[in-house]
């Protein structure tokens, strides 16, 4: 069944693209740019019909009933530990050259002695090499870097002081009535709507975007940032009473949360949750602050091909950790890519690919495809589970609140933890997901009792959700110091600020400072409130998740046309609203990502207005694209995630062989 719903979707893609192709046939060249409207529109259709054709195939080559999916199954050989060691290791040593409390030479000396020990088994002699290696590199490259090229490193072009005053401001208009109050109310319909399996933080979000056409643009980051921190700590609450998570990145708490709850510590679980949820979110935003700043002033001296090359790193990275297969994650950004392109040509201006159609010159608007996508696309697989029933572990509030020696006890694996989340929210569209898993995993690998994990392990409990919470400010560090989200929910945050005409990037701490340090501190404030709100009020919201479906999404249903006909005030989108709709249902059953479809439809702008600018500067050539040294990187970077599953399944298949 699985292989013929593959093998339907890429026929359907291929029709698609052909359809596009041909279409684009008839757009005139443009003689002022040097690739014109047609090309991207082009090149998006050969690429999605190419990888189509390759699921097709992989489609008949696997027996009847399987997917492609069943292709890309981890190694358990492979060291995850290592991998989450190096990339703390990593970011403590940007902190360090970012804060420019060591020198460069010291900095760089001790990361080096740290990752070759890291790597290589411990010996006298191992390390007596790598401070050899190190210092050298350390500082003799300090020495040659800074005498002889003349090169220095990043420096603030705000000092502390002004970063400090503008986050004061942010803090004092955030405590005045309205804000506040946004920001409580943000706080507990994030909480109230994560704790009810099937209603996702992203769904809540998208849902509130059109009803903030008139507000503030900064009450709205606040009240955004605020569902987004509530959201992803209420997720715990079925994930630990249920047994079936709220959100996504609450997956890993349910295998020890539940194993507790149902052990006649209900209270004593959702407390650690609570808790870690609150320490991680601390940590992190202490990252937000020190790193937002520095990486947007570094961001401003980006070039068109830089940013180009940028998107498309984030595409291939949010598509190669995507459950499911590799080529479905490439596929659904690309046609995500694709399907934002007809309308008016945002680097020429003229029409394309309206096929005709005289409500096809607007384009398809944003918010109805966002809307359909994961609110409709979710509530017809909620339709098809209706009768899935739950039960209720009784709620018992003892050990609700952590005491000094808990917070003694587990303040290693918060801190590691909190490090682990923090660093994997600022990869572009990765999420809580995988920070929970990373984390999870190094807490297991680290621990003295690693048999108890899955069968109501504090340290695991502990680990996913300080995790899972600090991926937010992680996530929001890229979105407001490049303009590229961290995660789908970041996704929104930068929609509700264009829809006021705010580009998030690197001049947005410059135009906006407002919105910039808004963000900052309201996502400290919503970890404090999310903190008291869930310690007060978590018996009743618990049984919120007791409310038949058959209410809520009937309700859900109807604000989701509001929603959609609000923003361009016509029934076209309406239709758009339910069209996308059944593409996220397909999606989900096929076992197609949301996130890089998501991630390609908003960034598919920022990429084609860059490539054709940087184009229109070099004359029409591409090699700066690989003699930029920014540029090469990225490619290159891309290059690898592509190539590093086929080298795995290479592997694997040789020591199958041996």
């Amino acid at each position: 069944m699985v292989r013929k719903l593959d093998i339907g979707v890429s026929a359907a893609l291929i029709v698609i693209s052909v359809a596009v192709y041909w279409e684009s046939l008839s757009m005139p060249p443009a003689y002022y740019d040097p690739i014109g409207p047609a090309a991207f529109p082009r090149a998006l259709s050969v690429t999605i019909c190419f990888l189509s054709i390759i699921l097709i195939i992989n489609a008949f080559r696997l027996p009847s009933g399987k997917s492609i999916q069943a292709t890309r199954q981890p190694s358990h050989r492979l060291r995850a530990d290592l991998t989450v060691g190096s990339t703390i290791l990593t970011g403590v040593y940007i902190l360090l050259l970012t804060l420019r409390q060591l020198s460069f030479a010291v900095s760089t000396t001790v990361y080096l002695i740290s990752f070759i020990m890291l790597l290589m088994p411990f010996d006298r002699r191992r390390l007596l090499y790598a401070i050899i290696i190190a210092s050298v590199m350390g500082f003799g490259g300090g020495y040659i870097f800074t005498h002889e090229f003349y090169v220095d490193l990043p420096k603030h072009s705000a000092t502390e002081r002004v970063i400090m005053q503008e986050l004061g401001a942010a803090f004092a208009n955030l405590l005045t009535p309205l804000p506040f109050f946004l920001a409580v109310m943000g706080t507990f319909l994030g909480i109230t709507v994560g704790a009810i399996p099937g209603l996702t933080t992203a769904i809540l979000i998208v849902l509130t975007l059109p009803f903030t056409y008139t507000m503030d643009p900064v009450h709205v980051v606040i009240l955004l940032t605020s569902m987004y921190v509530g959201g992803i700590s209420g997720g715990q609450i079925s994930a630990i009473l249920l047994g079936m998570p709220g959100t996504p990145a609450a997956v890993l708490t349910t295998f020890d949360g539940f194993s507790m709850a149902r052990m006649g510590q209900p209270g004593r679980a959702l407390g650690l949750g609570i808790g870690a949820s609150f320490g991680g979110g601390l940590i992190s935003w202490i990252f937000l602050v020190l790193l937002a700043k520095p990486l947007a002033d570094i961001a401003v001296l980006l070039g068109p091909f830089d940013y180009f090359a940028l998107v498309m790193m984030a595409m291939v990275l949010i598509a190669s950790v995507s459950r499911g297969s590799l080529i479905k994650g490439l596929m659904a950004g690309f046609f995500g890519m694709l399907i934002v392109l007809p309308g008016i040509d945002p680097a020429a201006g003229d029409l394309r690919l309206t096929f005709g159609f005289h409500e096809m010159e607007g384009g398809f608007k944003i918010m109805p495809m966002l809307i359909g996508v994961f609110a409709v696309g979710q509530i017809f697989t909620e339709i098809v589970d209706i009768e899935q029933k739950f039960t209720l572990v009784k709620m018992r509030l003892r050990g609700i609140f952590m005491s000094l020696q808990d917070i003694k006890a587990q303040a290693i694996n918060m801190l590691r933890s909190s490090l682990i989340g923090t660093w994997i929210g600022i990869l572009p569209g990765v999420g809580g997901s995988i920070g929970s898993i990373m984390a999870y995993t190094m807490a297991k690998n680290m621990s003295k009792t690693p048999e108890r994990f899955g069968q109501g392990s504090e340290e695991g409990i502990i680990a996913s959700e300080t995790a899972n919470n600090a991926t937010i400010a992680g996530a929001l560090i890229p979105l407001i110091s490049m303009g590229i989200p961290g995660s789908i929910v970041d996704i929104f945050l930068m929609i509700g600020m264009m829809i006021h005409s705010v580009e998030p990037g690197p001049m947005l701490a410059t135009t906006h400072p407002d919105i910039f340090y808004g963000i900052i501190s309201a996502d400290l404030v919503a970890n404090i409130l999310m903190f008291l709100i869930m310690t007060g009020t978590v018996r009743f919201i618990a049984k919120l998740t007791k409310i038949p479906k058959g209410y809520m999404l009937p309700i859900i249903m109807v604000f989701c046309i509001l929603g959609a006909y609000i923003e361009g005030n016509r029934m076209f989108d309406v239709w758009v609203l339910l069209a996308f709709g059944g593409v996220g249902f397909v999606m989900k059953k096929t076992a197609f990502p949301q996130a890089p479809f998501i991630i390609g439809a908003v960034l598919a702008p920022i990429a084609e207005v860059k490539l054709r600018s940087g184009l229109q500067i070099s004359g029409g050539s591409f090699l700066p694209l690989i003699t930029r040294p920014v540029s090469c990187v990225f490619l290159i970077t891309s290059a690898l995630f592509l190539l590093w599953p086929l080298f795995t399944k290479l592997l694997r298949r040789k020591k199958t062989v041996a």
